[in-house]
C-alpha cells in the first residue's frame, strides 16, 4: 500500500488495484488509484465509494461489488466515473476476495483508463459514419475489389446498372462480368494489373445494363490497403449521356466544317464570275470607243491584274 506523496502523472498512471471488504469498504488502494482520485491513501482506507465518487456512480459500484461476491467469479466491465480533472472511463476487473479457508470476504478489482482509447474509438466511429454517409450518398458509383471480385459497392453503383440494391448486383463477382463481350477482357487486364502491380486505372468500356441496355463507363481506380490485403478502391460514372453529347457536337462539328467549305466554294464561283463580267464590259466599251460608239457600260476602273 503506498502511503507516501504523489509524484506519478496521470499519463503514465500504473493499472488500479484495490481491495474492498464484504461491506464495500476499501482495504487496498494502490498509488495510481490515489493519484485519480486525488485523495492520499489514509483517507480511503476505510470508506467506501461514496466517499470518492458521485452518489449515483458511487451506488453503482457498490452493487456491482456485491454482486461479484453473490456469484463468487471475475467479471469485467467498462466503468464511467467522474474524477477531479474530469469524465473518465475504466476497463475493471473485479473478483472474489477469498480468506484461507476459500469464504468470500471481499472483492479485489484491477482497472485501466481507457477514456483514450474510448474517445478514439468514438472519434473514429464519427468519421467512419461521415465517410459512410458520404459513400451511400454519392452520385458515383463506389467499389472495392479484393482477389479480383467486387466485396463493396455503394447504392449508386447498383442503381446505374438497374438493380435495386448493392447485394443483388454483389452476386455477379467480377467487374468485367458486367462489361460488354469487346471490352471484358481488356477491363479484366486492367483490374488484375492494378491490384498486383499498383498504378491507376482510368478508362471508358461498354457495360452491360441490368434491363439489357448499353452504358458508356468511365472507370477510375486505385490500389489500397483493405483489411489487410490489396484490393483496388475506386469509382465508376455513367458517361452515356456526355458521351451521346460529344458524339453529337464531334457530327455538328463535321457538318458545319463542310458547310462551311460549301460557302468559301461557292462565294470563289461568285468571284470568278463578277470578275469575269467586269472584264467582258471593259473588252465591250473598248470596242464601243473603236467603233465610235459611246461605251454602254460604266466606265468603272478594272484592277490592272484582271485586265485581258
Amino acid at each position: 500500500i503506498y502511503t507516501g506523496e504523489d509524484t506519478l502523472s496521470l499519463h503514465d498512471a500504473l493499472p488500479i488495484f484495490f481491495a474492498k471488504n464484504k461491506e464495500g469498504r476499501y482495504i487496498l488502494f494502490n498509488r495510481a488509484a490515489s493519484q485519480f482520485v486525488g485523495k492520499p491513501v489514509d483517507e480511503v482506507l476505510g470508506q467506501d465509494d461514496l466517499t470518492l465518487f458521485p452518489p449515483q456512480q458511487a451506488q453503482m459500484l457498490m452493487a456491482s461489488g456485491r454482486q461479484v461476491i453473490e456469484r463468487n467469479r471475475v467479471q469485467t466491465e467498462e466503468e464511467y466515473l467522474t474524477l477531479p480533472d474530469g469524465e473518465h472511463v475504466f476497463l475493471a476487473t473485479k473478483g472474489p476476495l477469498q480468506d484461507s479457508e476459500g469464504q468470500v470476504i471481499g472483492i479485489f478489482g484491477i482497472s485501466r483508463d481507457i477514456t483514450d482509447f474510448k474517445r478514439a474509438e468514438a472519434d473514429l466511429r464519427e468519421r467512419e459514419g461521415l465517410f459512410r454517409a458520404l459513400v451511400e450518398q454519392s452520385l458515383a458509383g463506389i467499389y472495392i475489389i479484393q482477389q479480383g471480385r467486387l466485396c463493396y459497392i455503394n447504392p449508386c453503383f447498383a442503381h446505374l446498372f438497374g438493380y435495386d440494391s448493392p447485394g443483388a448486383l454483389l452476386g455477379v463477382g467480377t467487374l468485367q462480368a458486367l462489361a460488354s463481350p469487346e471490352d471484358s477482357d481488356r477491363v479484366a487486364e486492367l483490374v488484375l494489373h492494378c491490384e498486383q502491380e499498383g498504378g491507376d486505372i482510368h478508362t471508358r468500356f461498354s457495360a452491360l445494363h441490368h434491363g439489357s441496355q448499353t452504358l458508356e463507363v468511365e472507370l477510375y481506380g486505385r490500389r489500397v490497403d483493405y483489411r489487410g490485403q490489396p484490393a483496388l478502391l475506386g469509382l465508376l460514372l455513367d458517361v452515356t449521356e456526355r458521351e451521346q453529347v460529344e458524339q453529337a457536337l464531334t457530327h455538328q462539328a463535321m457538318e458545319l466544317r463542310q458547310q462551311n467549305e460549301e460557302l468559301e466554294r461557292f462565294n470563289k464561283v461568285m468571284v470568278d464570275r463578277e470578275l469575269a463580267m467586269l472584264a467582258l464590259k471593259h473588252q465591250i466599251n473598248g470596242l464601243s470607243r473603236q467603233l465610235g460608239v459611246p461605251p454602254p457600260y460604266p466606265q468603272a476602273p478594272m484592277p490592272p491584274e484582271d485586265l485581258p
